[in-house]
């Protein structure tokens, strides 16, 4: 084997080394001015405040599935004529599908306004 790729690699794992266990050090000593902080016996000298318990959100009203609304005019002349003809069958609006776009989409209109009443 080369000797410059075995320094190479003796290079990479010294310093995968290094990083693995002087990065945890650092960590375990900002921890440790944490918990004196928290003690009370850090540099600040501050001592901690009780904590109020979290107040429970407040629960969503429960209401009643409400029924799906209609599409608009602009939504239903963006569908096909037979996508416009499921979509009245799901509203219980009979179109006939003989019919322009146009006239579908007045008489599906005219339909949901006659069921609301």
């Amino acid at each position: 084997m080369d000797p410059v790729l075995l320094f190479i690699g003796v290079v990479v794992v010294l310093g995968g080394a290094y990083l693995f266990f002087f990065s945890k050090l650092e960590k375990d000593e900002d921890l440790a001015d944490v918990s004196k902080d928290i003690v009370g016996g850090g540099e600040s000298g501050l001592k901690p405040e009780p904590v109020a318990p979290a107040k429970p959100k407040a629960e969503a009203k429960k209401e009643a599935p409400s029924a799906p609304k209609a599409p608009t005019a602009k939504a239903l002349n963006a569908m096909t004529k037979k996508e416009i003809d499921q979509v009245g069958k799901d509203f219980g609006v009979q179109l006939d599908a003989r019919k322009t776009k146009a006239a579908m989409v007045k008489d599906f209109q005219a339909g949901i306004k006659a069921q609301k009443k």
